[in-house]
């Protein structure tokens, strides 16, 4: 599982066991209306190469207590953000799922750490703009 900030035309995934008990997944819409829209924007965006964050955009992104600064305070913020929708939905089906989705978190949380560590060139424990990785 990969944490994501999503805009919008969310498509849920349902697993269902057929007859000889191997798993399906049915794609339901969120009840937006929307009708696969998002996979056609994806198309579109293909031939596009994606933009580097700017220093500013990712202290908009992850400064969560806007001190103009992060920390890993920021950053257990920004994950917990990111996967606390998801997260939800699984403590109300599959037990191994949600134990896989945390094992990610955790994998992904010590990730961050270990680029913020590398990013403090002054050691304060805290990424200011000349610091903030691109």
């Amino acid at each position: 599982a990969e944490i994501e900030e999503e805009d919008g035309g969310e498509m849920e995934m349902e697993e269902e066991e057929d007859e000889d008990g191997a798993e399906e997944r049915e794609e339901e819409e969120d009840g937006s209306g929307e009708d696969g829209g998002e996979e056609e924007e994806e198309e579109d965006r293909e031939g596009e190469e994606e933009q580097p964050a700017t220093p500013e955009q990712i202290m908009h992104d992850f400064d969560f207590d806007k001190d103009g600064k992060i920390s890993m305070a920021d950053i257990h913020a920004f994950i917990e953000s990111k996967s606390k929708e998801e997260r939800s939905l699984l403590q109300k089906g599959n037990k191994a799922e949600l134990a896989d989705f945390e094992k990610d978190v955790a994998r992904i949380t010590e990730a961050y750490k270990t680029h913020f560590e590398e990013a403090d060139g002054d050691k304060d424990g805290f990424l200011d703009l000349k610091e903030a990785p691109v």
